[in-house]
């Protein structure tokens, strides 16, 4: 048993090889550092002094803290609202790009965009685009309220109102546009894997 064991390690030995060193960044990189953060989590430790054993106390003090339970919540809302956003509306594209013929490549390639281009400049482009005072988002709103009140004789109020998406009073209008924004990012990435 043990014999063909080592034979079949000795066969395989340039593959194990290749895959060491992702192995290795992996856990000095990542399972040593949350092993260690777990571990640490269970101790009082100011960096300084000898850590000493809490239990579940430091558990028990975060989930009094209405900080600590305000970020839980707006992190489950996040995350359920981009899987299942970002899911439904690749699933769409990825059937329309199934079915069109004519510049499917194009298309392709154009949703793919937001995957591929640097998380700064995506962050820079829509911190500009949603400005309240020049954006290019607010500007939207007031051209189409605009329109909508020459139709109707008068501009309509929603589209008098310069819109703070990034520093709202209500806590759910910068969560829900940073969420579409992060839509935005991952839905053609995800088209990209259902086609």
């Amino acid at each position: 048993m043990t014999s063909t064991l080592w034979r079949e390690i000795a066969r395989k030995r340039n593959a194990y090889l290749f895959i060491a060193p992702f192995y290795i960044i992996f856990i000095v990189f990542m399972v040593y550092p949350i092993g260690y953060s777990l571990w640490l989590s269970f101790y009082n430790y100011n960096g300084i002094m000898a850590p000493q054993f809490v239990g579940w106390r430091n558990y028990l003090h975060a989930l009094q803290d209405e900080g600590f339970r305000r970020a839980l919540a707006n992190t489950a809302v996040f995350t359920v609202l981009t899987v299942v956003c970002s899911s439904v509306i690749a699933i769409f594209l990825a059937l329309f790009l199934n079915q069109v013929r004519f510049l499917r490549q194009f298309y392709r390639g154009l949703f793919f965009v937001p995957a591929i281009v640097s998380l700064v400049v995506v962050s820079l482009v829509w911190k500009l685009m949603l400005n309240s005072e020049v954006g290019l988002v607010n500007e939207t709103v007031r051209v189409v309220g605009r329109w909508i009140g020459r139709l109707l004789g008068s501009t309509p109020a929603w589209a008098q109102h310069k819109y703070h998406f990034l520093d709202h009073p209500n806590p759910w209008v910068p969560l829900l546009t940073v969420t579409f924004v992060n839509i935005w990012g991952v839905v053609g990435y995800n088209t990209v894997i259902y086609l």
